[in-house]
């Protein structure tokens, strides 16, 4: 999505249905920084490998290290998180909102 694209921020409410919220995109950037997301370095994509392999072992039920497993699936957030950044987006009166857990769509002018 491009930068400055008027988006709605999506907040569902039980009762009273979802609300949508007027805002502009803004980008991804770190999170809590004010940086676009960082590459993975070539030593991380190994990590990356070793970690995956590790979780998919688990979930077919090979035996493996439940201590290393929990390692590997921290790695593959924290990396996610890094690498991935997170929406931002500003309200009409100036506010900025950020996090990966935000629903939203794209708007048309």
């Amino acid at each position: 999505m491009p930068a400055d694209q008027p988006v709605e921020l999506l907040v569902g409410r039980r009762r009273e249905g979802t609300l949508a919220f007027p805002a502009r995109y803004l980008g991804n950037y770190a999170r809590g920084r004010d940086v676009p997301p960082r590459r993975l370095r070539e030593e991380e994509r190994a990590a990356i490998a070793r970690a995956s392999a590790l979780l998919t072992d688990a979930i077919l039920g090979i035996p493996v290290d439940e201590t290393e497993v929990q390692s590997g699936v921290e790695l593959l957030h924290r990396l996610s998180l890094e690498t991935q950044g997170e929406p931002r987006f500003q309200l009409p009166d100036g506010r900025l909102v950020a996090g990966t857990d935000l629903a939203y769509r794209a708007t048309l002018e």
